[in-house]
C-alpha cells in the first residue's frame, strides 16, 4: 500500500471517527457509549494495521519520511506532554490496587488506560493528518476555505444532531431514551462536557471563515449554549459561562481586527445583560417554560445533597492522595479510595449516594489515581497547549480550553468528550511552528536516506519488518479481543433485558463463558440483578439457577482474592451468598459471612455493609452480633433515620418490641418515610403492645390523607372497640358502612360481637 493510499484512508476513518457520538449499540451493555467505545478502538487498531503494512509493503518507505515538507520526527512540549502523561497513567496503574481495572477500565466507565493508548494514537494520526495540509491559522488571518474541508465542520455537524436528539428525545426509538436524559450520549452531564468543545469550535469556525456559511455556525454555538442550559448542569454551566467571558476580554483587547473588537464588545454587553436578566427573572414562569432548568442553576446551595456529596467526595478523594501522593490508586480506582475513606454522612442523601466510583473532579480523579505527577503533566498539557494557541492569538479556543478545564472540575472525560479534546489538541499541536519545518512545496512526498550505508540500512530494514510483523499480530489479537468483548456484552445485554429466571440464567452462562477483562463487573453486575429478583419475589428454588449463580459468586471470589483491597467484591459475593442461604441451603451463610467481615474489614463505617451483616445474624438467629452491627451503624452516624429503623426491626425480632418501637419512632422523627406496608407492620406492632391510643392516631392520620379508603375505617373501628369505646366504634363503623354499603351484614356481626348498641 503505497503512503499516499493510506494518507486517504486515514482521512476517511478518521472523519468516521467523528461520528461515534451518535453511535448507540442496543445490543451491548451500556449501549450509550460502551459500543462506540469498542467501535472506536477497532478503528484506530486497523488504521495502525493499515499504517505498518504501508511501511512494511514499501522498502523506500521505511527510511526516514517527509511529507509535505514538515518532519515528523519532532515532537513539540505538547506531544511530549501528551506521551507523558499516557506513560504515568500506564506505570502507576500496572502498580496500583487493581491492574486490570486500572489498564482495561469497565463497560460503565469505558476509560481504562486501554482506551486512553488508543485516544493517544488517534491523537497522533490526527496531528499527522493535520500537518500534512498544514493547518496553521489564528484569528487575525482569514483563510477563504471551505467548511466541507474541516474536521471542525463535521464535529459541529454531529454535535448539531445530538443536540436536537437531546432537545427532542422522542424522535429517538423510545429504548435509545436514557431516564437521565443527555438524548443519544445517555446522559446530561456528559452531554454538556460535550458541548462545550463543539461550542468553542462553532465560534471558533464562525469567526475564521468569511464565507455565507459562517451564520450557520453561530446558529449551531446558540444550540449548543440553549442545550448546555436545558441540561441544568451547573459545572457546564459555570465553564462555558467563564470560557465565552474570556474569549470575548481577549479578544476585545487583544485583537487589532476593529470589526471583531466591536462583535466582542457588543457580545460582552448583551451577555452580561441576559445574565442579569435571568437571574432577576428567574422564578418567572414564562422563562421556566422555556427553560425548566433555570431555577436550580441561578439557586445554587451548599446545603444542598448534589453539593454536599459532592463536597465529601472531594474530602474522600484529597484523603487519597495524601495517602499515596507519588504513585497513586491506579487509574480508574477511586471508587476503592472511597470505600476506603467512607463517610457515614453520605448514607443521608440516600443508598445511590453510598457509591462512587468518580470524585466527579477530573483533577482530583487524575491525582487520586496517577499521584502528583499525573496532575502535573495533565496541567502542562494544558498549558502548552494554551500557550499555543495564545502565542497565534487565537483566543476563541484558548477560552475554550479553560471553559472545558473549569466544567471539568466538576466533571470527568468520556468517550464522546474525548473525541473531541483529542481533536482539539491535535489542531492545537500542528498549529505550533516548532514542529513544522518547510522542505518541499505543494501535494509532494519525499522519502530522505538517512545517510546509513545500503548494508547498514538493509539490516536496519529487516529488524524494522520484523519488528512491524510482530506489531501486526499483537494489534489483531487486540482486534480479536475487541470482538469478544463485544460478544460478552451483548449477552449482559441480553441478561439486563432478560423479564423471567429461566431466560436470565441462559444469557448468564453465555456472558460468563467469554474470558474478557470485564468479567469481574459482569459477575458484580449479575449478582445485583440476582437480589433484585429476590427482593421482586422471583426466586425459585431451582437446581439450575443455584448452579448459574455459583457461577457468579466464583467470580466475584476470585475477584476477592486478587483485589483485597476492592469493596465491591466481598460486599457482592456476600450478598449472593446471603440469598442462597435464605432460598437454598443455610450452608451458604457461611460463605456469607465470610465474604460481608472481609467487607467490613475494608469499609468499617459502610452502613451497607453493617445493615448486611446484621440481616444475616438475624437468619442465623445469633440476635446479639445482629443488635452489635446495627448498633454499629448507628454509632457511625447517630442522626441517619434509617439506621434507626434497622436497629429497631432487629430489637422487634429478637423480641424487645418496646426498645424497637423506641427505635422507629426515632427514625420516624428524623425523617424516615414508611412505606403502606412499613406503616401496617409498625401499627401491628402498637396493638400487640395494646398502645390504642397511638394506633388510633396513626389511623386517623392515614384517614385524613386517604378518606376513600374503607380499610382504614374498618381497622379503627375495632381499634375503638379493642380500647372500650364503644360510641367511637359505632361512629366509625357507620361511617365505613355509609362510604362502601356492601359492608353492612359485617357491621352489624361487628356490632353484635362488641355489643357495641348496649350503652342506647
Amino acid at each position: 500500500m503505497s503512503l499516499i493510499k493510506y494518507r486517504s484512508i486515514l482521512k476517511f476513518s478518521l472523519y468516521l471517527i467523528m461520528l461515534l457520538p451518535l453511535v448507540f449499540t442496543p445490543f451491548t451493555f451500556f449501549p450509550w457509549h460502551f459500543g462506540k467505545t469498542i467501535i472506536f478502538q477497532i478503528f484506530v487498531e486497523v488504521l495502525v494495521v493499515l499504517f505498518l503494512w504501508s511501511k512494511l509493503s514499501s522498502p523506500r518507505s521505511l527510511s526516514k519520511i517527509r511529507i509535505v515538507g514538515q518532519e515528523y520526527s519532532k515532537f513539540n512540549f505538547l506531544d511530549w506532554s501528551i506521551l507523558l502523561f499516557l506513560t504515568i497513567i500506564f506505570v502507576t496503574s500496572l502498580i496500583g490496587v487493581n491492574p486490570s481495572n486500572s489498564f482495561w477500565g469497565n463497560q460503565a466507565r469505558a476509560n481504562g488506560v486501554f482506551i486512553w493508548l488508543h485516544f493517544g494514537v488517534f491523537y497522533f494520526l490526527m496531528v499527522s493528518f493535520f500537518r500534512s495540509y498544514n493547518v496553521i491559522a489564528s484569528l487575525d488571518t482569514k483563510v477563504k476555505a471551505k467548511p466541507s474541508s474541516s474536521f471542525f465542520l463535521t464535529a459541529v455537524i454531529v454535535a448539531v444532531l445530538v443536540s436536537i436528539t437531546a432537545l427532542f428525545p422522542n424522535i429517538l426509538p423510545e429504548s435509545w431514551q436514557a431516564s437521565s436524559g443527555g438524548g443519544i450520549i445517555g446522559n446530561r452531564a456528559f452531554l454538556a462536557s460535550y458541548l462545550i468543545l463543539a461550542a468553542g469550535i462553532s465560534l471558533y469556525l464562525f469567526v475564521k471563515y468569511e464565507n455565507k456559511c459562517r451564520w450557520l455556525f453561530l446558529a449551531a454555538l446558540i444550540l449548543f449554549i440553549y442545550t448546555i442550559f436545558d441540561t441544568g448542569n451547573r459545572g457546564a454551566l459555570v465553564g462555558i459561562i467563564a470560557g465565552i467571558l474570556l474569549g470575548l476580554a481577549l479578544c476585545l483587547f487583544f485583537v487589532h481586527n476593529k470589526k471583531i473588537k466591536i462583535g466582542s464588545a457588543i457580545s460582552l454587553f448583551v451577555l452580561c445583560s441576559l445574565f442579569f436578566v435571568l437571574f432577576i427573572f428567574k422564578d418567572k414562569p414564562v422563562l421556566q417554560k422555556f427553560v425548566p432548568s433555570i431555577s436550580g442553576l441561578t439557586s445554587i446551595s451548599f446545603s444542598s445533597g448534589t453539593v454536599q456529596t459532592r463536597l465529601l467526595a472531594w474530602q474522600s478523594a484529597w484523603q487519597g492522595i495524601k495517602e499515596r501522593s507519588f504513585q497513586g490508586w491506579g487509574w480508574g480506582n477511586y471508587g476503592v479510595v472511597f470505600d476506603k475513606n467512607y463517610n457515614p454522612q453520605f448514607l443521608k442523601y440516600g443508598f445511590s449516594e453510598t457509591v462512587w466510583d468518580k470524585p466527579h473532579n477530573w483533577l482530583l480523579e487524575v491525582g487520586v489515581t496517577s499521584g502528583m505527577g499525573g496532575v502535573i503533566v495533565y496541567l502542562a498539557i494544558l498549558f502548552f497547549a494554551g500557550f499555543y494557541l495564545l502565542k497565534n492569538k487565537n483566543f476563541i479556543l484558548f477560552a475554550t480550553t479553560v471553559a472545558h478545564f473549569i466544567a471539568n472540575l466538576f466533571l470527568f472525560e468520556t468517550t464522546n468528550s474525548l473525541i473531541l479534546w483529542f481533536l482539539f489538541l491535535a489542531f492545537v499541536s500542528a498549529s505550533d511552528e516548532f514542529s513544522c519545518h518547510p522542505r518541499v512545496s505543494g501535494d509532494s512526498v519525499v522519502n530522505e536516506r538517512i545517510g546509513l550505508p545500503d548494508s547498514s540500512l538493509r539490516k536496519n530494514n529487516k529488524a524494522r519488518r520484523g519488528f512491524i510483523l510482530f506489531a501486526i499480530l499483537i494489534i489483531f489479537y487486540l482486534l480479536f479481543f475487541n470482538f469478544r468483548s463485544f460478544k460478552s456484552s451483548y449477552f449482559m445485554r441480553q441478561a439486563e433485558l432478560s423479564s423471567t429466571l429461566m431466560e436470565w440464567t441462559g444469557f448468564v452462562d453465555k456472558a460468563l463463558s467469554f474470558k474478557v477483562p470485564f468479567l469481574s463487573e459482569n459477575a458484580v453486575f449479575l449478582a445485583e440483578q440476582f437480589t433484585k429478583f429476590d427482593k421482586a419475589g422471583a426466586i425459585a428454588n431451582s437446581q439450575e439457577l443455584e448452579k448459574t449463580v455459583l457461577k457468579i459468586a466464583a467470580v466475584l471470589e476470585k475477584g476477592v482474592q486478587n483485589y483485597p483491597d476492592d469493596l465491591s467484591f466481598p460486599i457482592w459475593a456476600g450478598q449472593v451468598y446471603l440469598v442462597l442461604g435464605e432460598k437454598f441451603n443455610e450452608r451458604y451463610y457461611y460463605q456469607a459471612e465470610e465474604n460481608l467481615l472481609k467487607a467490613e474489614k475494608i469499609s468499617p463505617n459502610k452502613q451497607e455493609v453493617l445493615f448486611l451483616l446484621g440481616r444475616l445474624y438475624l437468619l442465623k438467629k445469633d440476635f446479639g452480633k445482629a443488635l452489635d452491627f446495627q448498633n454499629k451503624a448507628v454509632a457511625a452516624a447517630p442522626e441517619i433515620n434509617i439506621s434507626h429503623w434497622f436497629l429497631g426491626l432487629t430489637y422487634v425480632a429478637q423480641g424487645e418490641r418496646a426498645a424497637g418501637l423506641k427505635e422507629i419512632e426515632k427514625a420516624i422523627e428524623l425523617g424516615y418515610s414508611l412505606t403502606v406496608d412499613q406503616k401496617l407492620y409498625v401499627l401491628d406492632i402498637y396493638a400487640l403492645e395494646k398502645n390504642y391510643s397511638k394506633l388510633i392516631d396513626e389511623y386517623k392520620k392515614m384517614i385524613e390523607s386517604d378518606p376513600e379508603n374503607v380499610n382504614w375505617l374498618i381497622k379503627l373501628a375495632a381499634i375503638y372497640a379493642e380500647s372500650g369505646d364503644k360510641k367511637a366504634a359505632l361512629e366509625t363503623t357507620r361511617q365505613a358502612v355509609g362510604l362502601f354499603p356492601p359492608l353492612k351484614i359485617e357491621a352489624e356481626k361487628f356490632i353484635k360481637q362488641y355489643k357495641l348498641l348496649e350503652n342506647k
